[in-house]
Formats: C-alpha cells, sequence, structure tokens
C-alpha cells in the first residue's frame, strides 16, 4: 500500500526530449580518458545528429582522444553543425591544438572555440598552422585564457600570421605575457588583419601600464574598430599610478569612439549595398533600370567609374577604399546573404 501511495505522488522519469538534448552534447567533468572515452563520446555525437555545442571540458583527454574525435568529425561527422566546441582544460598540448586546426579549417559551422587551461606552448609550426586554420574559418570567438605556456614568443609568431576576417572576440588572459609582446600587439592591432575584431581580453599578463600606455596611444590613432579591451592585472612594479590611470581612461574613450564609428560605418555600408545593388546590378531582362525609355535617365549607358562616383554621394562616413569595396560588393551576383556573409561584407567595407 505504502509503495502504491508513493508511486501516486512520486513522477516516474520521463525521457528528455527538450531542445537542448537534441542539440547539446555535455560531457563536462565525466573523467573520460582513452579508447573507453572516445568510444563514450562517439557514440553521444552520433545519437545527436543536429548537435550545435559539444562540451567536453575538465575531462584528461589528452591529444590521441582529439585526434579520434576530429578524425570523426572531419569524415563521417562532418555533417554535423557543430557552433560551439569546449575543450577546456583537456590536456592538451601541441600535438593536439594542431590536429585541431584541421577541422578548425574544414569546418563551415564553428564559431566558438573554447580551449582554456591546456598544455600548448605555440611552437612556430602549430602558431602558423593554427593561425592559418582562422584565417579560413568563420570562428568568432577564441578563448586561450590561462595557457601560460604559451607566452611572448608564441603571440608574436600567431599575430604575425592571423587575418580571420569573421574572428570578433579574442580572449589571450594570463598566457605569461610580458611587455615585449607589446610591439606585435600594436602591429596587429593597427593593422587591416584585425579589422574584423571587436573585443579583445589580456587580463592577469604581465603587459605593464607602461608599455599598455603606448599601445593604446597607438590604438588612438591606428584602430578603429575595437569596442571592448580589457587589460585588468597588468601591473607591474615600479608603474606610476597616474599612468594607469590614464590608459584605463584613454581605453574607455577609444572604446566609446569606435562603438559610434563602427555603428555609422555599418549602417552605411549596408545602404550603400543596398542602394549599389538595385543600380548596378543587371538582370538577364537587360538590367534592374532600363534605358529604352527616352523619358528615363540612361543609368546602365553609364561608365562604371561614373555609377561609383555618383553613388558617393550616398553616404558621408565610408572612407574612398570602403566605397570601392561596397560597390564590388554590390555588384556582386547574389542579390541575398546570410548573416554571416552580411557580416564579412561589413568586415571588407572596414
Amino acid at each position: 500500500m505504502r509503495a502504491f501511495l508513493a508511486s501516486l505522488v512520486r513522477p516516474s522519469p520521463r525521457p528528455d526530449h527538450s531542445l537542448t538534448s537534441r542539440t547539446h552534447v555535455d560531457l563536462y567533468d565525466y573523467g573520460l580518458s582513452g579508447t573507453d572515452g572516445v568510444d563514450v563520446i562517439l557514440r553521444r555525437i552520433q545519437r545527436t545528429p543536429n548537435a550545435t555545442h559539444i562540451n567536453l571540458g575538465h575531462n584528461p583527454l589528452g591529444d590521441d582522444v582529439i585526434a579520434s574525435i576530429v578524425q570523426y568529425l572531419c569524415g563521417p561527422g562532418s555533417h554535423i553543425p557543430v557552433e560551439e566546441m569546449n575543450l577546456n582544460n583537456c590536456g592538451i598540448s601541441d600535438s593536439g591544438l594542431y590536429i585541431i586546426s584541421k577541422y578548425v579549417k574544414q569546418s563551415t559551422y564553428l564559431q566558438r572555440l573554447f580551449l582554456m587551461n591546456n598544455q600548448i606552448a605555440g611552437t612556430k609550426l602549430v602558431a602558423k598552422t593554427f593561425a592559418d586554420a582562422l584565417n579560413h574559418s568563420k570562428v568568432r570567438t577564441l578563448v586561450l585564457t590561462n595557457n601560460e605556456l604559451l607566452s611572448d614568443i608564441f603571440l608574436t609568431r600567431f599575430l604575425e600570421h592571423l587575418n580571420a576576417p569573421y574572428l570578433r572576440n579574442l580572449q589571450l588572459s594570463r598566457l605569461g605575457l610580458t611587455q615585449a609582446s607589446i610591439p606585435a600587439l600594436e602591429m596587429f592591432l593597427t593593422s587591416p588583419a584585425c579589422y574584423g575584431l571587436r573585443c579583445l581580453h589580456l587580463n592577469a599578463n604581465a603587459l605593464s601600464y607602461d608599455g599598455l600606455n603606448k599601445l593604446t596611444t597607438a590604438l588612438l590613432t591606428g584602430n578603429t574598430t575595437i569596442c571592448e579591451m580589457e587589460v585588468y592585472a597588468n601591473s607591474e612594479s615600479g608603474d606610476d599610478d597616474s599612468v594607469r590611470e590614464t590608459t584605463t581612461q584613454a581605453l574607455g574613450l577609444l572604446a566609446a569612439r569606435n562603438l559610434v564609428y563602427l555603428r555609422r560605418v555599418e549602417r552605411e555600408a549596408k545602404s550603400l549595398l543596398s542602394i549599389g545593388r538595385t543600380v548596378l546590378l543587371e538582370n538577364s531582362n537587360g538590367g534592374l533600370i532600363s534605358s529604352d525609355s527616352p523619358s528615363t535617365f540612361p543609368w546602365q549607358k553609364l561608365a562604371p567609374e561614373l555609377k561609383c562616383y555618383i553613388l558617393q554621394f550616398m553616404h558621408t562616413v565610408l572612407s574612398d577604399t570602403q566605397h570601392t569595396r561596397g560597390d564590388q560588393g554590390a555588384a556582386e551576383s547574389m542579390l541575398t546573404s546570410s548573416y554571416l556573409e552580411w557580416d564579412a561584407i561589413g568586415v571588407r567595407l572596414l
């Protein structure tokens, strides 16, 4: 009788048919490793063919397990639309990062990659290979925080080759960076290679506020895209408190200015694309704007250079280079774009 009454009160377990269970492979801190770990992970991935998130954080996977996972995702599982992969604290070394680079470069879905707290040292070959993979990927967020074996040498090698148009958020906190990284950061952040980047975290390094002050001064005149830059806990012995305060205020002004500028640029760029595609594209019937009627201005008979010059009066913020690239984008045959494709066009305009 007691068992019967208890059964009326206690709900029976129900299978989880939620959207999360169908799109998330969550094996966080399961103690997975070795062959058994590979089997568990691959079975779970195979049972979730529409997985958008794979969380394997805090498992002692090591490079061999990572190799098996990447081999599957680049082969039979290449159709799985993984947008986010969490490999924090998985015992990954340079060999593992080299293997991961293959998947990063091949995947057309991956947007967020978390590699916190691993054993990556970042040799010259690995740094170049990983940067090249990012350059050909759609990764928007990369987190390398708490990989203190990387240090200044890796950052210099990595940024030298990095030119990832989709990358928006780069987190390099607690990498053991020192003031020796300032020249590499300055060169990258004031170059066209970083025009897509919006957020940069450099917390808990040893860059020093003298070094950060020099970097900020360069960014004020050489960067118009960074909207968030964190540099907490970077003081060194001998740093002047006034320099720290000045640097912090300057970074705040830089971010606020760039945010306003970016909004105007993106608004005018999209407006230019819309107008440009209307007046520059020709369809199979002879053009979007017909010049056959005597009452219609013969726009299509104008020289391309003259058309571009006239379109310059449709905006006030875009530079000549941005305007030219906007016209090139408008003249492309595709009339519709996905969010990422629109975003990529915006990056080219910056």
